[in-house]
């Protein structure tokens, strides 16, 4: 089990400039690298005067984040996000990540089956 620390938890928002700091929760890894390695191709741009805010937890001076691939993936060195600190438990950051993972397969456009196989069928691909 987890040791609960006695250390306050930010609740309101901070800026950072976006650098090493922001890393992966260890819960969150296989969700993250299934997103990297099938998703992130799709991701292009990310839509200007966003406002980015991530909320995170906190380990050893460092930022981690769990959800929000996309919106990750898209920052560059130097960029100001926003960021709040939470106190979740492990199974509730796993469950986030791997909602956000689906969240993004969703969005995803899918290709029409019928049209597919009709192509297919007459030989074309």
């Amino acid at each position: 089990m987890a040791k609960r620390t006695k250390k306050a938890i930010r609740r309101s928002v901070k800026t950072l400039t976006a650098n090493g700091d922001l890393i992966v929760h260890e819960c969150a890894i296989k969700p993250y690298q299934i997103f990297c390695e099938w998703i992130d191709d799709e991701v292009n741009e990310l839509s200007s005067g966003t406002a980015l805010l991530f909320e995170v937890i906190e380990i050893d001076d460092q930022y981690c984040f769990f959800e929000g691939f996309k919106e990750v993936g898209l920052l560059r060195d130097g960029a100001e996000i926003a960021i709040r600190r939470i106190d979740l438990s492990k199974s509730e950051i796993e469950r986030r990540a791997w909602s956000c993972l689906i969240n993004e397969f969703t969005k995803l456009d899918p290709i029409d089956p019928c049209r597919q196989s009709r192509r297919l069928k007459l030989g074309r691909f």
